[in-house]
């Protein structure tokens, strides 16, 4: 019987020891994304910045006249196509874990 005991002892050490491991794992899987977060922060900011500054663009392009209407939209959408590669430039800085 003590043989029992000890073996269902010694597994709930090991039990409480890789539960010890899993915590401190999702502590440090936490504080890597908290870390990554705080990388990339500052170009979500910019990127939130040029997508209003591109939303202003868009609505004063509605008030132009139809003279000033085609170069006004060529840099609508230059500012639109940069801002696209600023998504896809962040995005996949976050898919490979950047």
């Amino acid at each position: 019987m003590s043989d029992k005991n000890a073996i269902i002892d010694l597994i709930k050490n090991e039990i409480a020891i890789m539960q010890t491991n899993l915590d401190e794992m999702r502590v440090q899987a936490k504080m890597a994304e908290m870390e990554a977060r705080d990388r990339l922060q500052p170009e979500i900011e910019q990127l939130e910045k040029r997508l209003q500054e591109s939303r202003q663009r868009l609505e004063d392009l509605t008030h132009v006249s139809q003279e000033a209407f085609e170069e006004a939209r060529k840099g609508v959408e230059s500012a639109v196509n940069e801002l696209k590669k600023g998504f896809a430039n962040t995005l996949d800085r976050i898919k490979s874990g950047q």
